[in-house]
Parts: structure tokens; sequence; C-alpha cells
């Protein structure tokens, strides 16, 4: 049977990259795993382009005869209302017109060479994509930071649920719903994208608990990570598992 629609708006509730945020932190520490840690830079960069792509502003085809998608920034819409996205974009921008067209990687390597050169995946850009994420979330008071400093070098932050509903909750009903082995996955691209996002930053046990093999077993196959390669998932895949090791 298919998923109940009313759940549809709690996917709507965030932004791809604030729905793999929250569902990352552990609510007691505030931080992230170190299992998900390695990853979580790249997903949620892989995250804003996927969000960029289904707001219009990231084109994607694939030329005649070739395997790998080229994608594009477009100009026809200038903003999507997520901060962070907002950034990705408008950093992209940045470069010179030869230079916002390539592949999926290539637009994940250029946004981060340009906020970060000298460390774009060292454990300083995973944080700092963490304060990016959470801007909106901090300002709305559905994150609080608490910041300390250990022997006046070393800055630990961590990202503590706040007093406002940041929309975790109902999230994590609705993809309990979606992964119900009695359920067949939804075809809608924004509900699909935050599964591959949840497979490729290692979050699966940590959102369905012990069926979390049995669920991604379920999106690796249905998504065909591996066997279509040339799918917009496979590419934000590629990018968000294996950027860090690659870089």
């Amino acid at each position: 049977m298919q998923p109940m629609p009313f759940l549809w708006v709690f996917f709507d509730m965030l932004s791809l990259p604030e729905q793999v945020l929250v569902l990352a932190l552990d609510d007691k520490t505030g931080e992230i795993s170190p299992a998900v840690m390695p990853f979580i830079g790249c997903s949620l960069v892989a995250a804003a382009l996927l969000d960029l792509y289904l707001s219009g502003l990231l084109k994607r085809s694939v030329p005649h005869g070739e395997a790998t998608a080229i994608y594009r920034l477009s100009s026809s819409i200038t903003i999507t209302g997520d901060a962070y996205c907002d950034h990705v974009f408008n950093t992209l921008a940045k470069y010179n017109p030869s230079e916002q067209t390539g592949d999926f990687t290539t637009f994940g390597f250029r946004y981060l060479d340009r906020v970060a050169p000298f460390h774009r995946m060292q454990a300083a850009q995973h944080r700092l994509q963490l304060r990016l994420v959470a801007g909106d979330l901090l300002r709305r008071g559905a994150l609080v930071a608490d910041t300390k400093t250990m022997a006046g070098l070393f800055r630990r932050e961590r990202l503590l649920p706040g007093e406002q509903d940041s929309g975790e909750d109902s999230l994590r009903l609705a993809l309990q719903v979606v992964a119900n082995r009695e359920t067949t996955f939804p075809t809608d691209e924004r509900i699909l994208s935050l599964l591959m996002l949840i497979v490729a930053t290692g979050l699966a046990k940590n959102v369905w608990g012990a069926n979390g093999d049995v669920a991604e077993w379920r999106i690796r196959k249905t998504l065909r990570l591996v066997t279509e390669p040339s799918s917009i998932w496979a590419d934000a895949n590629r990018f968000a598992r294996y950027g860090a090791a690659n870089d």
C-alpha cells in the first residue's frame, strides 16, 4: 500500500540539509557520532545541491552517448527560501560562466574549494557546514548552541534541541511509515532524495533502529544506486558517501 498522503507535509517543513542535520544530531549530546562525522560535510553539500536541483536552480542533462550527467546553474530563479541552499548557490554563481557546468562531484568540490580551500574535508570543514546549515534553526529557536573552549585553544560546539519545534519528531514518524515493509516507496523526488541521503550518511540505524539494515537494503534496491550510476541519486550518493575518501 502507499504511505498516507497527509504525512507528506512533514517532508516539506525543513530543507534537505536541515533534515539531514536534525536526523544526524544526537539530541542528548548535541553532537554528530564519530561514525557519521567523516561523511556529514559532503552529505550536507549534496543535500543542498539536490535541493537546488529540485528547486530548478541546478539543471541536469545527459549528453547523447555519454554516461556522466552534466549539471549547470540556472539563473531563472534567484532564491530558494533556505539560507544554506542560497549560500551554496551564490557561492557557485561567483565562478566564471565556463565553470558553472560540470558533473555533480565537480560542483560539490567547487563549492568547498571556494569556502575553505585549505581544508575542504578536514574536521574544521565539517563543523563549518554544520554551523551554516544550523543557522536558520538557531535563529528560530529550534536549536541552541552550547560552546565551550577547552585549555583556551580547542572549541567544542554542541547543537542541542531548543524550545521551538524543529520538526524532527514529525519527520521521524513519517520516515517510519515510509520504510514500513508493507509500504510502497513514494515517487516524490524530495522524499527519495532524503532516503538516499540517510543511507549515504550512514544514518539508517539512527533513523530506523533495529530495522535499519532492512530499510537501507530496500532504499538501495529502489533507487538502484549502483546499477543505475547515471541517476540523480547515484550522482549525489557518490559525492556524499565517497567525497571525503576521494579528496
